[in-house]
């Protein structure tokens, strides 16, 4: 348990100063969400185990032990409310704030009620807090409503002020059409999720009815005994007045569940069995100094029953505040008949004052704020309409065609629909949230809206032609939904204006048919008229017609296709009969048929020309032009159509390909170019001593040092040049064993120099034991006289140089920065610094993980338990990203690890502006003055405050002071998961 308490401490201590980003906040949420977990199981496990233990006295010895952890825990909930409430305020500023975010509070509240049973006060708190949420999500949406609106407006009136041309106006039009549905699509999605929240909330926390007593305490105690009631007394809560029905006396552990959900507890996934029983208590309070009421409730002298509830529930129960008889359910859909039941047994001496409520005052005032915010978005969306209609109604009012006119008014008319749909959609759904006064006045809203919608449609719309449109489904659906309730509260005028104004409206929009007319075509609603066009004027795009007479254009026969064409040209149909040259005659009388499968030739060319560029042949079209005269012995003359002239064609292409194809084996062909390449690549090699060639007396190798490194037992090859720098070339290298891609970085030296080669043989064995996710591994060495050939891993995604050239967006940099300070933590707890970190140096793969690699500039350090300055004393590295006593050498003193968090701070800075610090300087030795005299580089200022905080730690000339990699790792700045995670 201490140590528990003292993790919470710490998160409270470490909370962040200022309000976190956006970027941060889902991992400092799921921070508070672990550490909340872990208290309460600690909690709970805790009293399990001196609950058999402890004596009374002991007990509230117990129970005061925990006092300040339950304190710390209560803080640590409230931390949790507060990221929660700002994580959505910056969601709902996001354009598609709509996605995702319902499941998102789903989650929350779920998890929230899991918890906030065991934690003191929790319950109320978190109730108030998600109805605040919600309220606060159907705020927004007005507010964004009128925002886009506002904006939409403004492009309207601005582009119809600046030309009165026709065109202009015509495309103001559309694009505010377009926009205006956009932006009311938009909406609905904020409006659902948020309304669908909201009725979630009202399920799980509106489980209580308010009754009034109008007789006094004497008569109410009287008829609750002669309805043969239960009162239970709870020790410690004498001033708390609680009744069940006499079924339930039996059944303790049901009063245990009601008592827990009077005290905010989630009880709606018990079993359905409840509903069987009378499953509902009564409570009432007096307070202390009421001692009237005190001494009539203590007149009660029927049953009586003493139950012990949970230490949590005492707690909850004993700070409620009742001022009349509430009667309280486990389940809210249980709520209206236990009420109605109830409410008949007591008629005389109660009255119903709310008909379902919170058990909680405080919750049930937070309702009744979230239900009058659903009520005011009902009026913004009323508002957005009257506003749309203006916007239009004042446009068309200029002259113009009236032609042009209907154009426009169907682009406005469907921005109008999209809009009331919109907001029959969302009158619908909040009429399921409302009880009591406000089911009342929703079901005002919801007639006058009605009405304004079929003042619309009889004023603005078409009259229809005998069936009903699909723009009028849900606006009579709407009509359809009105609950008989709200009708039965009208006046007797209000429903005989509402009777006329709806048959009127029906009458409206369906119409009747019209009358035939010789000429006129009728026809189907919701489909284009059909325009008669002329026969010659054809679009290309328009479907052939069946019944047209075309004549067969000239082109191959089907005849002269090979067997499986054939079947490809007719796969569902009779093939047609043959034809001999005598039966052209008939061929054109048959294609009048409407039942001719060859009613048109353009569909056969087609396919044949796919054929023939699918078999790589030659256009034949200068063969087949009509204009030409040519002499073919091959084919039979007098055929008018060429028919047999193109197949003949065909043909002869066709057995040419075949004659070559088996001239000539194409596999041989490939095999003697490649031949002839390789031979021609090789001479080029060894002329340029790149390669050499194998001698019959071998050299000796007797003088080879011999070092301690991984050697590589796999044979391998050498690919491409991948990149090349200051210690050596990397190439492309495939494992030929087993076909595995890696990376090859060659480094050359001076022949026989062995203290360079132990050196760096000396730098590359502390790898050898390192594997880590954002480490680039290390496979083996392999060396040679005068190079060395260092095996890694291959990253395919090149290097964080390449992809930061233009910027990258702060949740990348976030991302990337974590898995760089993981990655150097890992190196420092090794004892290893890396000397040369940049974005070079850092490579990408496409599974999204971020590797440190080239280690060539790596020093093993010989302390590997402390931090020192001056660990190291020699100077390598790429200049734009030394630290300051990596180029002064700190005064003969050396640098340590804090050498690659100042590097860590460049290449933050690379990833930010796409450029190395200090690339307005061309030469290494400008670099190394500027940070030799102790400057900066400048800190971009499109950065976040948590990024300059982050690299101001980072960036801290003197090395004591800088921060260290696993300090830097508990920054808010790098505190961001990944979807995995």
């Amino acid at each position: 348990l201490n140590v528990i308490h003292e993790c919470l401490k710490l998160r409270l201590e470490q909370r962040p100063a200022g309000d976190p980003s956006l970027l941060s906040i889902k991992q400092l949420v799921r921070e508070c969400k672990e550490v909340l977990k872990g208290g309460l199981l600690m909690k709970q496990y805790y009293q399990f185990m001196l609950r058999g233990l402890a004596t009374d006295a002991q007990g509230w010895q117990t129970n005061a032990n925990i006092d300040e952890f339950e304190e710390d825990l209560h803080k640590m909930l409230v931390v949790y409310f507060e990221y929660m409430r700002s994580w959505i305020r910056m969601l709902q500023q996001l354009p598609q704030a709509s996605h995702s975010l319902k499941n998102l509070l789903e989650e929350e509240w779920h998890f929230t009620k899991v918890i906030t049973p065991y934690i003191r006060g929790g319950e109320a708190q978190s109730g108030e807090l998600f109805c605040n949420i919600a309220g606060m999500l159907l705020e927004s949406t007005g507010e964004f409503l009128d925002a886009g609106l506002q904006k939409s407006g403004n492009k309207f009136w601005e582009s119809a002020d600046d030309s009165t041309a026709l065109d202009e106006i015509r495309r103001s039009v559309i694009e505010t059409s377009r926009s205006l549905k956009e932006l009311f699509y938009e909406a609905r999605e904020r409006a659902s999720k948020a309304l669908g929240f909201a009725k979630m909330l009202r399920k799980d926390l509106e489980v209580a009815a308010v009754f009034s007593i109008t007789s006094g305490v004497t008569c109410l105690l009287e008829a609750l005994k002669k309805g043969n009631y239960v009162k239970v007394q709870i020790p410690g809560l004498e001033e708390l007045q609680v009744f069940v029905p006499c079924g339930l006396m039996d059944q303790r552990p049901l009063i245990l569940q009601l008592l827990n959900a009077a005290a905010g507890k989630d009880c709606s996934k018990e079993p359905d069995e409840i509903a069987e029983y009378e499953a509902y208590l009564l409570m009432s309070k007096h307070g202390a100094g009421d001692s009237t009421t005190g001494s009539d409730w203590a007149q009660w002298d029927g049953k009586l029953l003493k139950l012990v509830p949970q230490m949590e529930t005492v707690d909850t129960l004993r700070a409620m505040k009742v001022e009349n008889l509430l009667l309280i359910v486990m389940q809210s859909a249980h709520l209206v008949s236990q009420r109605k039941a109830f409410q008949q047994s007591m008629e005389d001496v109660l009255t119903l004052s709310r008909e379902q409520t919170s058990s909680q005052p405080l919750i049930a005032s937070a309702l009744e704020d979230l239900k009058n915010k659903a009520l005011q978005l009902c009026l913004k969306i009323d508002q957005a309409i009257d506003q749309v209609e203006f916007m239009f109604t004042s446009e068309f009012e200029a002259e113009m065609e009236e032609s042009e006119s209907a154009t426009l008014n169907q682009y406005y008319r469907e921005a109008m629909i999209q809009g009331y749909n919109f907001a029959f959609e969302y009158h619908k759904e909040v009429v399921r949230l409302m009880s009591g006064e406000f089911r009342q006045r929703i079901g005002e809203r919801y007639i006058a809206f009605a009405r304004k919608w079929m003042t619309y449609v009889l004023t603005k719309c078409e009259s229809g032609r005998g069936t009903k449109p699909r723009w009028a489904t849900q606006g009579f659906d709407f009509l359809q939904a009105i609950e008989p309730a709200f009708i039965s509260a009208l006046p007797e005028e209000d429903f005989l204006s509402l009777q006329a104004l709806m048959n009127e409206c029906i009458g409206h929009v369906i119409g009747k048919p019209h009358s035939p007319v010789t000429g006129l075509y009728i026809a189907p609603r919701n489909s284009p008229r059909p325009v008669k066009v002329p026969a010659p004027v054809r679009c290309h795009s328009d479907p052939p017609n069946p019944n047209l007479f075309i004549p067969n254009a000239e082109g191959f026969s089907s005849r002269s296709l090979p067997c499986d064409l054939r079947n490809q040209q007719f796969p569902n149909g009779p093939r047609p009969a043959p034809q001999g040259p005598g039966e052209h005659s008939h061929m054109k009388a048959a294609s009048s048929s409407p039942n001719d499968i060859r009613g048109s030739n353009f569909h056969e060319n087609d396919r044949l020309s796919s054929v023939a560029a699918e078999l790589h042949f030659k256009s034949l079209s200068r063969h087949s032009s009509p204009t030409e005269e040519r002499e073919e012995p091959s084919y039979p003359k007098g055929d008018p159509n060429g028919a047999a002239r193109r197949s003949w064609e065909l043909r002869t292409f066709i057995s040419q390909s075949k004659d070559m194809a088996a001239r000539q084996s194409p596999m041989e062909a490939v095999r003697r170019s490649i031949r002839k390449f390789e031979d021609k690549r090789y001479a080029v090699m060894k002329q340029r001593n790149i390669i050499g060639q194998v001698c019959h007396t071998p050299k000796s190798y007797d003088n080879v040092m011999h070092v301690g490194l991984r050697k590589v037992t796999f044979k391998w090859q050498r690919g491409n040049k991948i990149g090349e720098g200051q210690y050596g070339k990397v190439y492309t290298c495939i494992n030929v064993d087993t076909g595995e891609l890696m990376a090859m970085k060659e480094i050359r030296f001076q022949p026989n120099d062995h203290k360079t080669i132990k050196e760096t043989a000396d730098e590359l064995k502390i790898f050898e034991g390192i594997k880590h996710p954002n480490l680039v591994r290390y496979f083996g060495v392999e060396l040679h006289r005068e190079e060395m050939y260092i095996f890694m891993e291959y990253c395919d995604e090149g290097t964080l140089e390449e992809v930061s050239r233009l910027g990258l967006q702060e949740h990348v940099i976030r991302l990337y920065s974590k898995q760089i300070t993981i990655a150097i933590n890992v190196l420092h707890e090794h004892g290893i610094v890396h000397r040369d970190i940049k974005g070079a140096n850092i490579f990408l793969t496409s599974s999204g993980l971020i590797k440190l690699g080239d280690f060539g500039c790596s020093v093993k350090l010989r302390n590997n338990t402390h931090t020192m300055p001056g660990e190291v004393n020699s100077t390598l590295g790429t200049a734009a990203y030394m630290a300051p006593e990596v180029i002064t050498r700190a005064k003969g003193e050396g640098h340590g690890r804090a050498a690659d968090i100042w590097s860590l701070g460049c290449v933050l800075i690379e990833m930010v502006t796409g450029k190395r610090p200090w690339h307005e300087y061309e030469h290494n030795f400008q670099i190394m003055y500027k940070v030799g005299m102790g400057h900066k580089p400048p800190i971009p200022e499109k950065l976040s405050t948590e990024g300059k905080d982050f690299l101001g730690h980072c960036l801290e000339s003197e090395p004591k002071r800088r921060w260290t990699a696993s300090m830097l790792l508990d920054h808010t700045f790098v505190k961001v998961c990944t979807d995995e995670e």
